[in-house]
Parts: C-alpha cells; sequence; structure tokens
C-alpha cells in the first residue's frame, strides 16, 4: 500500500495516495468561478499554471471547510488534465499501511464515486479518496476545457 496523506472533513478522517500530491501549501486566495458547480471554490495559479480548486469538506460533508491552524491547500497532477489544489482541515500526517490493508466499505455512493475503500489505524476508520474520481466527468471537462479556452492553450 503507497505513502497515505491524511486529513479531516469535519470530524471524519480521509487519505490520498501521497505519490499524486506536487505540494502542500498554506490556503491560497482563489479566484472565483461565476455558477461553478458545487465545491468548485475557483482557480487559482499554480506555478505559471491555472489550477482549479474544490473544496473538500464541501464534497465530502456539504459543508464549506473551516480555518483550522493545519487547514491547507494541497496541488496534486492529474493524469491527463493538470493540476488540481484541493482545500482540507487538519492536514497533518501522513500513514504507510500494510498491502491489502485496504478493505472495502460495503456502501457504494454513486453520487460520490470518489469514495474508496476503508482503512485503519488506532484512531480508527480512514476512508480513502480517489483522486482521479474526485470531479466527475462533466465537471473536469467543464473546467479543464474553460482553462484552456481562457488562456488560449
Amino acid at each position: 500500500m503507497p505513502l497515505m496523506l491524511l486529513f479531516s472533513a469535519g470530524s471524519q478522517r480521509y487519505a490520498i495516495e501521497a505519490r499524486r500530491v506536487v505540494e502542500i501549501l498554506p490556503l491560497l486566495e482563489a479566484r472565483p468561478i461565476p455558477h461553478a458547480p458545487q465545491g468548485v471554490i475557483g482557480i487559482i495559479d499554480y506555478r505559471g499554471e491555472t489550477a482549479p480548486v474544490v473544496d473538500l469538506c464541501v464534497m465530502l460533508t456539504g459543508r464549506p471547510r473551516r480555518d483550522w491552524y493545519n487547514s491547507r491547500t494541497i496541488v496534486l497532477r492529474l493524469e491527463n488534465a493538470g493540476f488540481l489544489a484541493m482545500e482540507a482541515e487538519q492536514v497533518n500526517d501522513t500513514a504507510r499501511f500494510d498491502e491489502g490493508a485496504e478493505q472495502p466499505s460495503g456502501v457504494s455512493c454513486a453520487d460520490a464515486p470518489y469514495l474508496a475503500g476503508v482503512l485503519k489505524d488506532g484512531a480508527g476508520l480512514i476512508q480513502r479518496v480517489e483522486i482521479e474520481s474526485l470531479l466527475t466527468p462533466a465537471v473536469r471537462e467543464s473546467l479543464y476545457r474553460r482553462l484552456v479556452n481562457e488562456h488560449g492553450e
């Protein structure tokens, strides 16, 4: 099992594969996108490239991220899309799990295909988030097409 970056949304813990993480930054101010899908905060300029920013708390709990001292912007590289920035609460740990440690959650959520299996540690359950499924195909196409059109690339 790869190294996982742990974070919280509300009172629940989540994990993403650390290999996808490019950089963890203090919270950045995003330029809003009018009429953006729920959970999409806006866009940032990340090292010369435009990246959409999503609020993981909105996507996972339905409420906006709180400003904790360890709330962060996590910048990831998506396959065939570019950068994605995610705002998350309590980004403060990594963990490595044994191969086969992830178990099915036993619940399938059609509206949340990004929720993968669960992991366990001494503090309880951790839900793994599948980054490639975080944005629906329609949202991904809309955001990245808009960014290409805005920049003439």
